[in-house]
């Protein structure tokens, strides 16, 4: 907040202010004080995903290892959210889960993470697809993004692999 006061003091061309949520209160407290206009880019699907994760806790019988955000910490993302003028969120699977939260659904805008290129723009001759098949020439090769934890998906997708033949 106290930067972006000092580089409109210097005459720095500002009209909007992107700050993350869950640290963008004060900085859009500050930037509406000044009129100016504020997009929360919103990193997760809020106190939804506080629910889901505490339920895939509780199916896995290890509730009492996942610990709930207190009442606070959600008061404190609702005043953020009240004090944006667009919240971004990157699918439509998180704008639903932040309405369902009560996040005005004309104030979110969705601009995903990424897109199927495949889908919208022809691959050149030489491009690699993945095959129809895969078999023990071409096996199937996984990476996976994440902390190895319930909240990032490692039961279900364990259990995909465990199902797998072979």
């Amino acid at each position: 907040a106290r930067r972006m006061r000092a580089l409109l003091r210097r005459g720095m061309p500002c009209d909007t202010v992107f700050a993350y949520s869950y640290a963008a209160a004060r900085v859009f407290r500050a930037a509406k004080s000044l009129g100016l206009r504020t997009v929360l880019g919103q990193i997760d699907p809020g106190p939804v995903e506080d629910e889901i994760v505490a339920d895939l806790y509780r199916r896995a019988g290890q509730a009492d290892r996942y610990e709930r955000m207190p009442a606070t910490y959600w008061a404190r993302w609702r005043e953020e959210i009240e004090l944006s003028d667009v919240v971004v969120a990157n699918s439509d699977w998180s704008k639903r889960a932040l309405v369902r939260a009560g996040v005005p659904e004309g104030k979110i805008a969705i601009v995903p993470l990424a897109y199927d290129v495949s889908a919208e723009i022809p691959i050149p001759n030489g491009s690699r697809r993945p095959p129809p098949r895969f078999t023990q020439d071409r096996p199937l090769k996984l990476l996976f993004l994440g902390q190895v934890t319930l909240r990032k998906g490692i039961g279900p997708l364990l259990d995909a692999i465990s199902s797998m033949p072979g």
